[in-house]
């Protein structure tokens, strides 16, 4: 059978899309598996939120794209493609290795899967253990989202922190966590951090300074509790210069 490189792949997909089938005609050339994989890949290239992905990002992003669609509400499912969009922009601008391009659009497109089970489920992968985590059971979302990523077979440790890290912050030694923090916080759907989603293009660590401290006060000004993970990496990352 033939295997398709890359760039036949893309050229496969502009040609058939948006009428890709698994049909006789396309497993005769490649593989029920490598047909299924196109198709998803069709699917990414065909979204609007996720035009202008790099490569690296649309190879890790299809596998998993209609997985993280039944997992969530349309709604948030959207949210999440413009966090994986706006996180892979912000790696390719601050030079990231192909390694940590695949790692940010695999962290991306998971951060939220958690976000939306039900207080069981979520105690069920994240036990609370300080009074802020049983008083609101999305707090502990990262987590949770942490623990279903590697029941679903994600073993790399720098994506799982960054899923989890999404919620209270990663230390700055995580680029891939840090761009992925900054792309949630300030994804173009919020209407807000627009100066933070710019910043980030041009300089990564204090646009992430930035993102944490209006977390921080933001919740400090309501009155809201703030998770002590996050005031760890907000006095870590204060004293960076």
């Amino acid at each position: 059978m033939q295997d398709f490189s890359y760039d036949n792949q893309i050229y496969f997909l502009q040609q058939h899309a948006p009428t890709v089938s698994i049909d006789q005609s396309i497993t005769q050339v490649i593989s029920q598996e490598q047909a299924e994989l196109l198709k998803s890949k069709a699917i990414v290239l065909q979204n609007i939120d996720l035009q202008g992905l790099s490569a690296e990002a649309v190879d890790i992003i299809a596998p998993l794209y209609q997985r993280v669609a039944k997992q969530l509400t349309p709604k948030r499912f959207a949210h999440v493609l413009r966090v994986t969009k706006l996180a892979d922009a912000i790696g390719q601008a601050n030079d990231f290795s192909t390694t940590e391009l695949q790692a940010t659009a695999k962290a991306a497109i998971l951060h939220d899967i958690a976000r939306e089970l039900d207080c069981e489920a979520m105690h069920a992968l994240a036990e609370p253990k300080i009074a802020c985590e049983s008083e609101c059971h999305l707090v502990l979302h990262g987590k949770a989202g942490r623990a279903l990523a590697q029941q679903w077979g994600i073993d790399e440790t720098v994506v799982l922190d960054a899923i989890e890290g999404h919620t209270f912050g990663v230390l700055p030694d995580n680029r891939v966590g840090m761009a992925v923090y900054i792309a949630d916080v300030s994804e173009p759907g919020r209407n807000v951090n627009q100066d933070i989603r710019e910043l980030a293009l041009e300089d990564l660590l204090s646009a992430y300074k930035k993102a944490v401290s209006c977390k921080v006060n933001y919740l400090q000004s309501r009155g809201k509790p703030v998770h002590p993970d996050t005031l760890r990496v907000h006095d870590e990352i204060s004293q960076l210069s």
